[in-house]
């Protein structure tokens, strides 16, 4: 499998870091720019280029700690399939050198960079030694953003590379067998001018340099196939654009490796740093289909901020590991994130729910109405905060909410706001517990009991385990709904909402009192929604529906305006039991629960209330709707 294990210590903004790959697989590097992905690719390529190329040092140790002394970049290679790969006996004899260093399959190989430039090699302290070691296990790294996209000559390299055995013949045996070919080919002139050439040059002591083999047999290719220099369809490459000279360049790069590596004896690992840069959705998807068939026999480190790719990649490709990185306190640290999908699952995964990955915050809604709230740009440019959060729509599906969830096992953080329906359903005179998933039920967690009663203490236990306790007490009591099941009130209510909510919090979870529409229409905004309810219905229509609701007390009146805009009644049924109350509600209610009236209204909202006063409109919008307002605090306080 190549490269097997990565370690890294003080490079860049690397203290300490280590990254297990799998067998044949993509390992896929996700987080938001900045984090170190591309650090951690850099430290690969780097142990690889100083090898080739001691000479080109860089400065890679830690600056923050002054301290540091030295950068590690230590990389286990696994012999087992290079091992049972090769019958090649001039390979066998090259393997044998390396034995000494091998336990298990596995080869550690140590680059160590000291602050005064010197480096050493362990345990193989040789570095035409070590050259050879990364022949065997060679890397292929293509940075999306320095791809030649006129000039693809490096693409021979990689050809000859793959192509040859590794056995080299005499220099002297080529160049016979070449002259005769040539002489062939081009007749007496051929001889005579080289005989000229080889006269001269001797006369003046010139020397050329020989030709290593791998060289030698790209020339090779290179003739056969008339020149080196690539065309698209008769065109030469700079005809193109940027995006399709991209794409091309790296569906050459895979195909070559993919069908090449099947005979090859060595064991290779790619590298691709952000390959969707430029790239159509259309250009993504074939790209993906490459990398997916490349997996299958190599290993593949991969970074990308692409949410479409990745969700491409999933539902095409199995084994496909992800890692998150991220920034703790200037370090790059990374997390795996365990499989969070079944093989029946994958269908749900799209760009919206991959985009997570490179979220500060992910709020889970349960519709279309509560991403018209978050997303509003007048609630956005007065809580500038909301832009670093992505609102996902479920669409009331618990299993995409699960699915979803997850993927917190990885360093993202989650929201779930949700109706209360999905905690409790009243039937004759009490609420009972929804017994849905428990994913988005946290007070049905049988998991979470366990913690709250033996792993938890202090100001979280208070808030879990205790909390739990009185929740079980409040749900027993009686709670008497008015008009059938328009409203409810009294202390137990209250209170069993309170708890609820409060418990919730803990686990990142936020439940609406009764529904999204509940928390614009309330008591405290119902005037407010009352005159602009005035404003955009005709004058007589307004007239009857005021007549109409005017025998009802406030409590009721809200619970009505609330319905005529979809939202529920406080027993959280969807059938209005007051027969009166219903006629009203069918009697007014227009459209249906994403006609647009939440943008609609908070425009208004925004045009007659706010003042040129940042601090006066927040507190203006947090006595006029209370529990929209607790969720904007909440979530400011997961984005610290």
């Amino acid at each position: 499998m190549g490269i097997s294990k990565v370690k890294i210590e003080n490079f860049k903004t690397i203290s300490r870091m280590q990254l297990n790959l799998e067998e044949n697989g993509i390992i896929c590097l996700l987080g938001k720019n900045g984090a170190g992905k591309t650090t951690i690719i850099n430290a690969i390529n780097y142990l690889y280029k100083i090898a080739e190329q001691p000479y080109k040092i860089e400065q890679v140790i830690d600056r923050k700690n002054p301290y540091v002394q030295k950068t590690i970049i230590e990389l286990f290679f696994d012999f087992s399939k290079v091992q049972k790969k090769t019958t090649n006996q001039y390979i066998e004899e090259n393997l044998l050198e390396f034995e000494k260093y091998i336990k298990n399959y596995q080869l550690p190989l140590k680059m160590i960079q000291y602050k005064n430039g010197l480096i050493e090699w362990y345990p193989i302290n040789d570095v035409y030694k070590v050259r050879k070691l990364l022949k065997i296990f060679p890397l292929y790294f293509i940075d999306a953003r320095r791809i030649p996209l006129h000039e693809w000559s490096d693409l021979w390299e990689i050809v000859s590379d793959l192509a040859i055995s590794g056995i080299e013949q005499d220099s002297s045996y080529i160049k016979n067998n070449l002259t005769n070919l040539f002489k062939d080919i081009y007749g007496e002139k051929y001889t005579k001018a080289i005989n000229i050439v080889e006269n001269i040059f001797q006369e003046e002591s010139i020397t050329i340099n020989d030709r290593e083999y791998k060289k030698r047999f790209k020339n090779a290719v290179i003739s056969n196939f008339g020149g080196e220099i690539f065309k698209i369809k008769e065109q030469n490459i700079d005809y193109y654009s940027d995006g399709i000279n991209s794409l091309k360049y790296m569906t050459v790069f895979l195909k070559l490796v993919i069908n090449l590596s099947k005979t090859a004896w060595k064991d290779i690992t790619i590298i691709f740093d952000e390959p969707e840069i430029s790239l159509h959705p259309q250009y993504i998807e074939a790209l993906s289909d490459n990398i997916c068939e490349l997996g299958c026999n190599n290993a593949i480190i991969m970074s990308t901020h692409s949410n479409h790719l990745i969700s491409s990649l999933i539902r095409n490709y199995s084994n496909i590991y992800f890692f998150q990185v991220y920034n703790n306190n200037g370090y790059a640290k990374i997390k795996k994130i365990n499989d969070f999908f079944e093989e029946k699952d994958k269908y749900l995964i799209g760009d919206e729910e991959s985009s997570s990955y490179f979220s500060d915050l992910t709020v889970l809604v349960e519709g279309q109405t509560e991403i018209q709230l978050f997303k509003n740009k007048r609630i956005n440019e007065l809580y500038p905060f909301l832009k670093r959060a992505t609102f996902y729509n479920t669409k009331s599906n618990d299993s995409v909410t699960k699915l979803m969830l997850m993927t917190g096992k990885s360093t993202v953080k989650f929201l779930k706001i949700v109706d209360m329906d999905k905690i409790l359903h009243y039937t004759i005179n009490k609420f009972n517990f929804r017994s849905g998933n428990k994913v988005v039920n946290p007070v049905k967690d049988i998991n979470n009991e366990k913690s709250e009663r033996y792993l938890y203490y202090g100001e979280k236990k208070k808030n879990t385990y205790i909390q739990s306790k009185k929740i079980n007490t409040l749900i027993k009591s009686e709670i008497v709904a008015e008009m059938g099941n328009i409203c409810l009130k009294g202390n137990n209510y209250t209170s069993l909402i309170y708890n609820i909510k409060k418990y919730c919090s803990v686990y990142n979870c936020f439940p609406f009192r009764t529904t999204v529409e509940g928390a614009i229409i309330c008591f405290h905004s119902i005037n407010i929604i009352l005159e602009w309810i005035k404003i955009n219905w005709e004058q007589k229509k307004y007239k009857e529906f005021i007549d109409d609701i005017s025998i009802y007390n406030e409590n009721i009146q809200v619970v009505i305006i609330r319905c005529i805009f979809h939202g529920k009644v406080d027993t959280l049924e969807t059938e209005i039991k007051n027969e009166q109350v219903c006629k009203i509600v069918n009697k007014y209610s227009k459209g249906d629960k994403v006609d647009g009236w939440i943008l609609e209204f908070f425009n208004w909202y925004f045009d007659k209330y706010m003042i040129n006063d940042v601090e006066a409109n927040k507190e203006k919008f947090a006595c006029d709707f209370p529990e929209i307002n607790d969720i904007l605090h909440f979530i400011e306080s997961m984005l610290k």
